[in-house]
């Protein structure tokens, strides 16, 4: 496989592997914000 073909692949892999990090880390919160928001409307009515 050719150098560069080689070094675009690493730095695809990276970007992908830092968004799925991201994704990992934040869905839960915004999971958790979600809740706290709906039960907060739940209790306002």
């Amino acid at each position: 496989m050719p150098e560069f073909v080689r070094k675009e692949a690493d730095e695809y892999f990276c970007v992908f592997w830092l968004l799925s990090r991201i994704a990992w880390t934040f869905t839960p919160r915004l999971w958790a914000l979600r809740s706290a928001l709906a039960i907060g409307a739940e209790v306002k009515e």
